[in-house]
């Protein structure tokens, strides 16, 4: 119990600290930096983005063998370190170079668009139209026709209005980043909410797509706990 206490009372303590205003403007001295908002929308966008993205989730289909998946665990774990990994580095020794920072990027109040923005906007429409569709038609018999059109179409129209009136948003949803989170969270509440008014799949079809889970398969057993006396 006293280790419960101690972890809560540590977790509300970062938090706190995470949201303490900076002393010096861009300085990242709290634990999520200057903009934690922003930030959120960062880590939502590249988190659940791969979810939903159809050339993501295509190449489970190209598993051959339970083999094959820990062979991909390793690789691509060991290829996400050295992504990330090179990101970081890249950021830090940035810093060495800040007398020619302005030869080196592009500044933000600029008219020209960054990767991450064209990532926002790509991800937000792709991402925001399949990931609940993808999610609730794994794990939930009820998602409907219409519902999966909704997902679709919002997302579609948001990000095409987030390029065309951008300034007609809200502040935060300017970033096509947050734009793009933004659409993916929607989706995960459009789907049911529309679901519980429209008309519900076939059942007999969407009994007949579920049956895989209730296959019976025959293991060995290595080990086992025996029952107590």
């Amino acid at each position: 119990m006293f280790i419960k206490l101690l972890m809560l009372v540590v977790f509300f303590g970062v938090m706190m600290w995470a949201f303490i205003p900076a002393a010096t403007p861009g300085a990242f001295n709290s634990f999520f930096g200057p903009d934690p908002l922003n930030l959120a929308g960062v880590v939502i966008l590249t988190s659940l983005g791969t979810w939903g993205l159809p050339q993501m989730v295509q190449k489970f289909y190209a598993i051959k063998s339970e083999k094959s998946i820990a062979s991909g665990t390793i690789v691509s774990t060991f290829f996400a370190i050295v992504v990330a990994g090179g990101c970081y580095f890249l950021g830090g020794f940035g810093r060495l170079f800040s007398d020619k920072i302005d030869i080196a990027i592009v500044q933000y109040k600029s008219n020209v668009t960054f990767i991450a923005q064209l990532m926002g906007v790509s991800w937000g429409a792709l991402a925001g139209a399949f990931l609940a569709p993808f999610l609730y038609g794994l794990y939930w018999k009820k998602a409907s026709k219409a519902s999966v059109w909704v997902s679709f179409l919002f997302s579609t129209v948001v990000m095409l209005a987030n390029m065309l009136v951008r300034s007609s948003f809200p502040k935060l949803l300017q970033s096509p980043i947050n734009a793009g989170a933004f659409c993916m969270i929607a989706g995960l509440v459009l789907v049911p909410v529309v679901s519980a008014f429209t008309p519900k799949p076939d059942a007999a079809a969407v009994e007949d797509a579920f049956s895989c889970y209730n296959e019976k398969v025959t293991v060995s057993r290595r080990t086992a706990l025996e029952d107590e006396a």
